[in-house]
């Protein structure tokens, strides 16, 4: 129990910078920084510090037990960002889709945000991409898992991530006859 001098320190998927992380179903409550303040305000809460920041694309609170209660109004709550997220995420699918008809199509990573995109071009994809030496060498729904290294020339491999990620990790991994492909910008 938080005693009345304590400190919650919290950190959650920041759902407004990173779309992907709406697909994670067991999530019961995606925030933004408004979202997460307000909820921590009508919990009982006075928030000393918020923010988020893209690097780990979350919202990080710092905040101590309020002596007064506070209810806050959510009526002119600005939640348009769901919407967009949603509407990009069709976006990447479209673009994922466009590039899967290339003869050697992979994903990189094996977790959620290359899982969603296998599951809506699941015909189309003949590899997975992970650096995790665990990872290399197996399966994953009947496709290869491969090291950046083994895929050949001529490939396309999508990065599903948020654009200013996949962007870093297309220029680190960038090789010769290899199409690191990048997800529209999200705005």
């Amino acid at each position: 129990m938080l005693n009345e001098n304590g400190h919650l320190v919290i950190a959650v998927p920041d759902c407004s910078k990173d779309p992907f992380k709406l697909l994670i179903a067991d999530h019961c409550s995606h925030f933004s920084v408004a979202t997460l303040k307000i909820f921590l305000e009508n919990s009982g809460f006075e928030v000393i510090r918020i923010e988020s920041r893209i690097e780990t694309r979350e919202c990080w609170a710092v905040c101590k037990p309020s002596k007064t209660a506070k209810t806050t109004n959510t009526a002119n709550l600005d939640t348009a960002w769901v919407g967009d997220s949603v509407r990009w995420l069709n976006e990447v699918k479209k673009h994922a889709s466009s590039l899967a008809k290339s003869k050697s199509f992979g994903i990189f990573g094996t977790s959620i945000n290359a899982l969603w995109l296998f599951g809506e071009l699941e015909l189309d994809v003949k590899f997975f991409v992970d650096e995790d030496p665990s990872r290399v060498g197996k399966k994953l729904y009947g496709r290869p898992v491969i090291d950046p290294s083994q895929v050949l020339s001529g490939s396309t491999v999508y990065l599903p991530f948020i654009t200013s990620l996949a962007e870093k990790i297309a220029t680190r991994l960038s090789s010769q006859g290899i199409t690191w492909a990048i997800p529209p910008d999200f705005v």
